[in-house]
Formats: C-alpha cells, structure tokens, sequence
C-alpha cells in the first residue's frame, strides 16, 4: 500500500507522518525478504527516497535517526544531504555504495540554484573523498577521481585542484583536465574583456547624451503648460521626449514611450 500527500497540503507534521509510513513500510518488507519481491521493495524504496529528496518541510533528524540503524545507505546520503552534512552523505555514496556516478550527480542536484562557490565547494570534497587516504582506498579510486576532474558536469577552483592532487601523479595524468582549466580561464578573461570594453562604450555614450542634451536650452515661462494634462508647471522639474514633448514627472509614465504622440525612443537595456 503507498500513500499520497497532496500538494496542497505543505506542513511539516503531515510531510514527517507521510515519511515515516513510508519508511516503516519498507522497514516492514525488509523483515521479510523471503515474502516480499524485490521488485516491490525497490519500488517502496524509491518512493521513499524521491519524498526524501524532494520535500524539504520534515523532521529529518526524526527519519535519520531511523534510518542510520539500518543498511539504508542511499536514504542516509540524502537525509545528511539535508543537513548540509555533505561530507558524510558523500564518504556513503563512494565507500558504502561504491556508486561514483550518484556521488556526482549528489554534487548537480544539491548545488543546484546556489552560486558558483558553493558548487565548486562539494566537487572539491567529493575529490578530496576519493583522494583521502585515511579511507586506504586510494589507487583504487584513481578511476572515478580522474574520471570526475575531466567531467562536463565538474566545477573546480584550479589552484585548490593542484594544492590537493597527490606529488606522485605526473603531468600527463591530468593534461586533458589541464587543458580544459585553461581553456575555460582563457574564455572567463576574455569574456571578461569584452564586458568591460562595452559596459566602457555604454558609459562614453550615455556621457554624450548627457553633454548634448545639457546643451539644448528649454524655454520656460507661465503660458507653457503640459502636453499630456494641460495644466501648468508649478515645479522646476520636468520632462523632455527627444521629440520635443515636455510633460510633468508624474505624467512621463515611461520614458521610452511619448505619452503624447506613443512614439517608441528606444529599447535599449540600460547597463548595470
């Protein structure tokens, strides 16, 4: 039997009860193997772990203390995930499950909609994880550690890459990693280059307007009045349209636009 929370129903106590009954369940199929297919269970499980991923509004102390004291290594790594505890959830996924592929895409999922920082923070300790050599794992993990320094999906602070790679590994072992860290530096300058060319060309022209709309004299005297209300300025501020429509500031309700004659000025995003 599975159950079903409705999206409406967004608390924490019906997303820890929701939890909890799947978790028993599976706890329940587990004591019986000899009963229980395996299809059935796999099925249980994965229903629990996709609530575990996705809701974020449980008790997830209340489920990790269930689950540690079982063998339920791939819903711990997503409950210390939870936690922030990355370091854990990750020696789980690599030394517990020996599944290098969901250790990465452990780093994708949870670094998704942070900053570049944070991401680069748990690629850099799920290297550092197959690196440790306290694990005394080493050689054996040189694979999946080359294999995530030359992936697509991998973000790394190149300087910290190079302080944490062990002395004996020659140049040759990371050339293809190497490469791309320069290609990708010689990209970031560059773009960086060309930002800084047009925001400059942006600046210079909007000097210029400046300088040539400061030239531009406007008479002002008791008989002008505005052109979108018909009422007189009784302020010293005012707006001009390069068409030559003069408005009050409250009747200018886009500047791109003449509120007048609905001319289109410019569309031009202004840089920031």
């Amino acid at each position: 039997m599975f159950f079903v929370l409705f999206p409406l129903l967004q608390k924490e106590k019906y997303h820890t009860h929701l939890a909890v009954l799947y978790l028993d369940q599976v706890l329940k199929m587990k004591a019986s193997p000899d009963t229980v297919p395996r299809l059935d269970l796999d099925l249980a499980r994965s229903k629990l772990r996709h609530l575990l991923q996705d809701s974020s509004i449980y008790r997830v102390q209340l489920i990790l203390g269930k689950v540690k004291e079982t063998d339920m290594y791939a819903e711990c790594a997503i409950l210390y995930g939870k936690l922030e505890e990355h370091d854990k959830a990750l020696r789980i996924l690599v030394h517990k499950l020996q599944d290098y592929g969901a250790a990465e895409n452990y780093c994708v999922v949870n670094s998704k909609d942070q900053d570049q920082a944070y991401r680069r923070r748990l690629f850099q300790l799920l290297l550092t994880v197959y690196l440790d050599p306290m694990e005394g794992k080493k050689d054996s993990l040189l694979a999946p550690a080359m294999s995530l320094l030359n992936s697509p999906d991998a973000d790394f602070d190149t300087v910290r890459v190079l302080q944490l790679l062990p002395e004996t590994w020659s140049v040759g072992l990371i050339s293809r990693f190497l490469s791309e860290a320069i290609r990708s530096s010689t990209h970031g300058s560059r773009m960086s280059r060309v930002e800084h060319t047009l925001t400059r060309s942006e600046n210079l022209h909007l000097r210029s307007e400046i300088v040539h709309n400061s030239r531009c004299l406007i008479p002002m005297n008791e008989d002008r009045t505005c052109q979108v209300c018909q009422r007189p300025f009784s302020e010293p501020t005012f707006v001009r349209y390069p068409n030559g429509v003069i408005t009050h500031t409250q009747c200018a309700r886009n500047k791109a636009v003449c509120p007048v004659t609905g001319r289109l000025f410019s569309t031009r995003k202004e840089s920031t």
